[in-house]
């Protein structure tokens, strides 16, 4: 399949015809771009999980999955620590995945279970929490940092993917993209187009060169 297209509007930038059936498309070209440059992402990353239990394990945490998050963990739930232990695990260019349980276990120590100090919120706002975080929104990194998607019931923030910065940014044209298929056909592209490189020698994705990005990529800050 050739890459779409990446718009803007006026929630940011989307892929054109976004959604589970693109993202599902999307996701295994990535796998066979990254496996071509000689990552064994194959032997890293775990298998996918069914949509039911996806949905499970969300609900009990009061979140709600949009349909390009059930395909996302169905694709694969994280990395095989065992097999990645003391290389980095960097398997994907530009994040390592979380498992849905890493994710939900992030999202109660860092959100649920997060203890506001008596002066008020981080930063004096209500939405910015440990990390940059916020309820709703669950991180699909291995660290604090990273990405997140949110998983709401309003339509407006489904299915919303933030980069998770110390403050969060009310333009819509930094830190945000509407679609998990915009991110996915940035990483692609990238590969294709020499940004990022992996490194066989130390087992990980080199840093990405901007220069070589999508400018509008780089407009918004999803880097």
């Amino acid at each position: 399949m050739s890459l779409p297209m990446v718009r803007r509007t006026p929630l940011g930038p989307t892929a054109e015809a976004a959604g589970p059936g693109l993202l599902r498309e999307l996701l295994e070209k990535l796998e066979n771009a990254v496996s071509a440059v000689g990552s064994p992402v194959g032997q890293w990353l775990e298998d996918g999980i069914a949509p039911d239990e996806v949905e499970a394990q969300l609900s009990a945490v009061g979140l709600i999955p949009s349909d390009e998050l059930i395909v996302w963990f169905g694709w694969h739930n994280g990395i095989r620590h065992a097999a990645t232990a003391g290389i980095g695990a960097r398997v994907l260019p530009f994040l390592i995945p979380a498992s849905l349980s890493e994710a939900i276990g992030r999202y109660r120590s860092l959100v649920l279970d997060f203890v506001v100090p008596p002066e008020g919120p981080v930063g004096g706002d209500p939405r910015v929490l440990a990390g940059g975080t916020g309820f709703g929104w669950l991180n699909l990194c291995n660290d604090n940092y990273g990405f997140a998607v949110a998983c709401r019931s309003e339509p407006r923030y489904l299915p919303r993917v933030r980069l998770i910065v110390d403050e969060w940014d009310d333009d819509p044209r930094s830190y945000q993209a509407v679609s998990l298929c915009t991110l996915v056909t940035w990483w692609i592209q990238a590969i294709e187009d020499g940004a990022v490189r992996w490194d066989n020698q130390n087992n990980l994705w080199t840093d990405p060169d901007p220069e070589l990005l999508p400018p509008l990529q780089v407009e918004v800050g999803m880097v």
